[in-house]
């Protein structure tokens, strides 16, 4: 047997296990890595995977939790990816490492294994990056590219398979998940491009099956499920059928292979798209491909929701001081960009400043205007005469932070955005009107994104605004490492598309809700007094209802707050001011949709669960045509034929209220639209 020396990668700055013939083993508390010369093994302590050693690379043979079902995959391909004119012919193997990373503090601790391989066919070399988080329930896998001498870049369009299973698709329940842009549709287009698309399919397809552009495929089998989550800008834009635009876009280097998804045949379910080709591949530095969550879940949705959601806070760390904040930003009450400029300058803005201390809101963003000219981060002398000083010490005083939002990016001078931030005490900046349909300009919004992390002095969040047309995707499972997402705009004035309904920014909060952390999601609260009446039903519901909409998600007052009325300040205070009290507790939970979908007429709302002391916080809605005063709603997590101690978290009052042989229980809201706003509690066993 050929005799294979571990060295240490120095770039990755890892200490590295180092063998011969004998297996070598590293630890992080309980998650490890075992390697041997046929194969290797990498656990959490919640999960567990073995890749076999082959001629080609690493092929998962095997992955699952304890006491749960193994997936087992027998004559699969040599090596779980294929990046075509990239990865051809055998490989040889350039050094196999372990050892303890971090991403440079932008994810949680954990242990990675990198495989380098090099390939004399095509001068290229990858290295694969396993991620084993301790007590995750999954692994993190993505590839690496870099071109040798004399390297030929292929064809640009090839589509990459980063991982292929071979899966008997007969005997699998496949559950596809495609989040899509709002605000790419089109006027009246509302109803056909929901914000998630769930796609069920049963039984091995007759031809191909193809998911594109899908966040997430769960396999469910007898006993357990498989998750493959993209971490990739992947989002559906509904504008993308338009062929003239797309022939435009494919001009600037967009192709939908790009981002791919997922394929299904009746033997194998391929994650396909790896977002970089060989034209990508430079010879001076390695190149990152999209990565690939695997995620072992339980039987049901709710273990596959629970999975998902866990691993996410192991990727994505959550701080909630920093990540979770009840924020406003000036745009949402303007019909057109020139008012909305205006708005965003001082005079303006220390009303808006004095109005959030008032209401107990924590953030006010200062949105377009305060720059000088549309491509620059130059602060405008007569937007702000004495710069940030004015604003700050306001802001100050009253007790709120800021926050600025700056376009084109990618187009800016940076340095001079940072020295923006870092005058004006900013914790928050919104990045509007990037672009991400090539390599290049993917790269340069994540070398962006960590320059203001790293060289801004206050900490920050980088709001994500994944909204818009054409190549500005950004997707649900990306990025979020540097912040959060604002993922839809809901203005007081038509367009339609934009035009604020309550029911409509219920919805699609709650679609969201069902795979990814919303917490780290920005859901619009706007002004119902001020918003149009036709078509929208906002000024039907209560100011508080509006707010309550948000309250699960990172709230996001899309108004100017200076046009809120006394009574309306004082109904949003004292429901913030409850808010803020379950606020701490509720963010050791994760949030999961319950009810039905909203469509202005259901009971629906959330649950945010905490498992280790089994305490749900509960938002439940009742739409304004509902006719029924009571109503069950299904729970989460509590058993049937129990039953709950539930406090009013807003009137104080507690009850106790049965689970049912369903799990469901019984709510009374007696006029419609009302909420409730709920803390729940397992009681003893209901006879």
């Amino acid at each position: 047997m050929k005799k294979i020396t571990i060295v240490v990668l120095a770039s990755l700055m890892l200490s590295a296990c180092t063998y011969a013939k004998s297996s070598a083993e590293r630890r992080l508390t309980n998650a490890g890595v075992r390697t041997s010369d046929k194969q290797l093994q990498v656990w959490t302590g919640a999960c567990s995977a073995t890749w076999r050693r082959t001629d080609h690379g690493l092929a998962l043979s095997g992955i699952g939790a304890p006491g749960g079902r193994s997936w087992a995959f027998e004559n699969g391909p040599p090596a779980d990816w294929h990046v075509p004119g990239v990865t051809e012919g055998p490989a040889e193997l350039v050094a196999l490492t372990t050892g303890e990373h971090d991403d440079a503090g932008f994810t949680h601790k954990h242990l990675q294994v990198v495989a380098e391989y090099r390939y004399p066919q095509t001068h290229t070399r990858v290295r694969y990056h396993i991620w084993a988080y301790p007590g995750a329930p999954g692994l993190r896998a993505q590839l690496w590219l870099k071109a040798d001498e004399g390297f030929e870049p292929a064809d640009q369009n090839a589509e990459a398979s980063l991982l292929t299973l071979p899966v008997k698709t007969a005997d699998v329940e496949r559950h596809a998940a495609t989040y899509s842009k709002f605000n790419s549709a089109r006027a009246g287009r509302f109803e056909q491009f929901p914000m998630m698309k769930r796609v069920v399919v049963r039984g091995a397809p007759a031809e191909t099956e193809r998911h594109d552009k899908a966040a997430l495929l769960k396999l469910a089998g007898s006993g357990s499920a498989l998750v493959l989550v993209k971490e990739s800008p992947a989002v559906d834009s509904p504008v993308r059928t338009d062929s003239k635009l797309l022939k435009n876009m494919a001009k600037r280097g967009w192709s939908p292979y790009r981002i791919g998804g997922f394929e299904v045949t009746a033997g194998r379910v391929s994650v396909t798209g790896a977002g970089i080709a060989g034209g990508d591949l430079s010879a001076d530095e390695w190149r990152q491909a999209y990565a690939t969550w695997l995620v072992v879940a339980g039987p049901g949705d709710t273990a596959a929701q629970r999975a998902i959601k866990s691993f996410d806070r192991h990727r994505y760390p959550f701080v909630p001081k920093r990540d979770w904040y009840i924020g406003a930003n000036n745009w949402g009450s303007t019909p057109n960009a020139k008012l909305g400029q205006i708005s965003s300058k001082e005079p303006s803005m220390l009303k808006e400043i004095e109005a959030a201390g008032e209401m107990g809101i924590e953030m006010v963003q200062i949105d377009d205007g305060w720059q000088k000219g549309t491509h620059t981060s130059e602060l405008d002398p007569e937007a702000y005469p004495q710069r940030w000083e004015n604003v700050k010490a306001l802001a100050k005083a009253r007790g709120v932070e800021l926050g600025l939002w700056q376009g084109w990016p990618q187009q800016v001078d940076i340095p001079q955005l940072i020295a923006e931030l870092n005058d004006g005490d900013f914790a928050a900046v919104k990045l509007d009107f990037y672009n991400t349909s090539t390599f290049d300009r993917l790269q340069r919004m994540r070398d962006i994104a960590r320059q203001i992390h790293r060289e801004v002095k206050h900490p920050i969040v980088i709001n994500w605004d994944i909204t818009g047309t054409q190549s500005k995707d950004h997707g649900f499972f990306y990025g979020r490492e540097y912040g959060n997402l604002w993922y839809e705009n809901q203005k007081q004035h038509p367009p339609d598309h934009v035009l604020y309904f309550p029911w409509r920014v219920l919805r699609d909060a709650w679609e969201i809700a069902h795979y990814v952390n919303l917490d780290q999601v920005q859901v619009p609260i706007q002004n119902p007094d001020r918003t149009y009446a036709e078509p929208s039903d906002a000024p039907r519901h209560s100011q508080g209802y509006c707010v309550a909409i948000g309250l699960m998600g990172s709230p996001n007052f899309f108004q100017e707050l200076k046009y809120l009325t006394p009574e309306a300040r004082k109904e949003i205070k004292a429901l913030l001011d409850v808010y803020k009290r379950a606020r701490p507790d509720m963010a050791k939970g994760l949030t999961y949709p319950i009810g039905d979908r909203p469509d202005n007429a259901s009971w629906t709302g959330f649950q945010n669960h905490d498992e280790a002391t089994g305490v749900s916080h509960l938002l439940i809605f009742r739409e304004r045509l509902n006719k029924e005063s009571l109503a069950r709603v299904k729970l989460r997590f509590y058993p049937p034929n129990t039953s709950l101690v539930i406090t009013d978290l807003i009137t104080g009052h507690t009850s106790t209220l049965a689970v049912d042989s369903k799990g469901q229980v019984t709510f009374t809201i007696r006029e419609a639209p009302g909420f409730l706003f709920l803390k729940s509690e397992s009681s003893l066993a209901f006879p």
